[in-house]
């Protein structure tokens, strides 16, 4: 499992780590009643910030 996250770069775990908030609020909504349109509202607010980390915090250089 370590070798396979020391390969991984920081865009390719950013990549991952968008649809998790957005599936996580899909199955509360679904689950708990919740709306989804509000469900998957409050879910992208994790996943802008991950979007805004990737590209403001530590963007992508060339090495």
């Amino acid at each position: 499992m370590t070798a396979l996250l020391g390969s991984l770069s920081t865009p390719d775990l950013v990549l991952s780590f968008i649809p998790g908030p957005l599936l996580l609020a899909l199955v509360v909504g679904l689950l708990f009643g919740v709306p989804v349109t509000a469900a998957l509202a409050a879910g992208s607010l994790p996943s802008a910030a991950v979007i805004g980390y990737a590209l403001f915090y530590a963007p992508p250089v060339e090495k």
